[in-house]
């Protein structure tokens, strides 16, 4: 199975930049391989996302989505 890592797509996981974008581009890579997305260690700040079918959402250990009500540009 393939496997999306957000960092690969632009994610920090620092808790401070928004990694939306990121996350969003690997989960509607994986939905077009039916595949997984695996957030590594970090806190991965987000608004809205959008999941999709046929996907895995997967987190590892030390992993933290922390969701925010602000949107961003």
């Amino acid at each position: 199975m393939d496997e999306f890592n957000p960092r690969s797509y632009g994610a920090t996981g620092n808790g401070i930049t928004y990694d939306t974008n990121a996350i969003q581009a690997a989960i509607d890579a994986a939905a077009l391989v039916k595949g997984t997305v695996t957030l590594t260690a970090g806190t991965y700040l987000t608004s809205s996302l959008f999941l999709k079918s046929n996907i895995t959402f997967h987190m590892e250990e030390g992993s933290t989505l922390l969701g925010t009500t602000e949107e961003f540009m």
